[in-house]
């Protein structure tokens, strides 16, 4: 325990003391990390594993990340050391080609990742996995067979939509079904169910459009939208998928002229 509170408290004086380096000067953040690992050595605090590496048992006590104490998020002792290197400008690196993320970055993502995303695992993927498989590896994932077995599953209604209305007049052609039986369609929906029908009846379809991005129809519901909101950008939770491509491709012309 005596080394556990040494390394951690070394750690936070690699992150923490001041004079710090320049988040560009990566070679100097090097060297304080090469310095670390010769303290660690000398003190004890790291062992030659049986695969000849130096860095057990970093990898498996954990501590508070000092880039996310806010947050209370736990990571392992080698990779808080590693994020002191990756603790790079976040501004600067927009404009990389492959850009660096740093542990602030990439825990925000994430999270809009958990929040947004789910990961279809087909049947020819499971391999010699138990019947567990794969809830028990990824919470965050839905196996083939299941879905396609479930009563009611919003993942496979996203999915496999039984009413494909990709083209302009198909989905003129599904608002005018709805119109005609709104109460069929207003069950089951959000919010109370007379409000939702008078939402339906309410539906103008010259408000049918084709997305200027991915080319797909959609119900504009702000009559200068310009592109479509059927899926939520899971960088920016705040704008849809196509509205964030555009809007950064836009800026991106902005900036070069």
């Amino acid at each position: 325990m005596e080394l556990y509170r040494y390394a951690t408290e070394q750690i936070r004086r690699l992150w923490y003391e001041t004079p710090q380096p320049a988040k560009s000067d990566t070679a100097t953040r090097q060297q304080r990390i090469e310095a670390l690992f010769a303290d660690f050595r000398a003190k004890g605090v790291t062992n030659t594993d049986a695969e000849g590496g130096t860095v057990w048992p970093l990898e498996r006590w954990t501590m508070r990340h000092p880039k996310l104490t806010k947050k209370g998020a736990e990571s392992e002792l080698i990779n808080v050391i590693t994020d002191y290197l990756l603790d790079v400008d976040q501004v600067a690196e927009r404009s990389e080609d492959y850009p660096v993320y740093n542990a602030e970055t990439e825990w925000r993502q994430e999270g809009a990742r958990k929040e947004n995303e789910r990961t279809l695992m087909l049947d020819g993927e499971a391999g010699d996995m138990d019947e567990e498989w794969p809830a028990a590896f990824d919470p965050y994932s839905i196996n083939e067979d299941k879905m396609a077995h479930a009563l009611d599953n919003p993942v496979e209604d996203e999915l496999f939509p039984k009413d494909n209305a990709s083209d302009p007049d198909s989905l003129i052609a599904l608002i005018d079904t709805a119109k005609q039986n709104p109460r069929k369609y207003a069950g089951g929906s959000r919010g109370a169910e007379s409000e939702v029908r008078v939402k339906i009846r309410r539906l103008d379809t010259d408000r049918v459009r084709v997305c200027e991005c991915c080319g797909q129809a959609y119900y504009a519901h702000d009559l200068k939208q310009k592109y479509c909101d059927v899926m939520r950008s899971f960088k920016q939770p705040a704008f849809s998928h196509c509205g964030y491509v555009m809007n950064l491709k836009n800026n991106r012309k902005t900036a070069s002229y």
